[in-house]
């Protein structure tokens, strides 16, 4: 699937260049797409990336968002093996906001007011409520 040459198996001990699980929509046996996830590691063959495929299952099956992981891919960096711990501990994590409770800022809200609120200050616009007043000379 990508630019690299494909590799059919990879060993524990090789050097790593990146391991990513993503979500693909591929078609079933049914002619129907359905979403599955992928991971896919880099590696060093040979002073050339070589690239590894797996299909990990559904996508609703796990919890976690897709990630990238970058290795140092260097004499005693990262290994598969090393990567792949990262990655299993990784894959199962429940995404931060519900991890922690906290709403992702809405940042297009967020834009449309404060560049509302830079045109009222600019304009030297004047604003009158019930509960409050805000005037600008």
């Amino acid at each position: 699937m990508g630019l690299y040459p494909a590799t059919l198996t990879v060993s524990m001990d090789e050097p790593a260049v990146r391991l990513s699980e993503t979500v693909r929509r591929v078609p079933n046996e049914r002619g129907h797409s359905e979403d599955r996830r992928f991971m896919t590691i880099q590696v060093i063959r040979q002073d050339a990336i070589a690239e590894y495929v797996e299909d990990l299952g559904f996508a609703s099956d796990f919890p976690g968002e897709s990630f990238m992981i970058l290795a140092d891919p260097r004499p005693g960096g990262d290994t598969v093996g090393e990567v792949l711990d990262m990655a299993i501990r990784r894959r199962w994590r429940r995404p931060m906001a519900v991890e922690s409770g906290i709403e992702p800022p809405d940042l297009v809200n967020n834009w449309r007011r404060a560049s509302e609120e830079t045109r009222k200050i600019r304009n030297r616009v004047s604003v009158f409520g019930s509960q409050f007043k805000k005037q600008r000379d």
